[in-house]
């Protein structure tokens, strides 16, 4: 999650407690998805959209493909 306020501060949410952030000179935070900071509750409740001022990115299947979500706005990002 990328708080476009402060670009230095990077939050995440690692489920399976196995992601290491690099590198260590940037502000990372561990955060819940669904933290309501930052998601806001969408019909059906099982579904959040990212509040205004925060981009989420979401690195999937070991980073084979990635997702920019803003709002409720979906991207997937090409690779190189």
């Amino acid at each position: 999650m990328l708080d476009l306020s402060d670009p230095d501060k990077i939050y995440y949410v690692d489920p399976w407690d196995i992601a290491t952030p690099h590198p260590r000179q940037k502000k990372y935070k561990r955060i819940i998805y669904g933290d309501r900071r930052f998601y806001q509750p969408r019909q059906p409740a099982s579904r959040f959209d990212v509040r205004p001022g925060y981009i989420e990115v979401s690195v999937r299947d070991y980073a084979n493909y990635v997702i920019c979500i803003e709002k409720n706005d979906y991207f997937i990002l090409e690779s190189f």
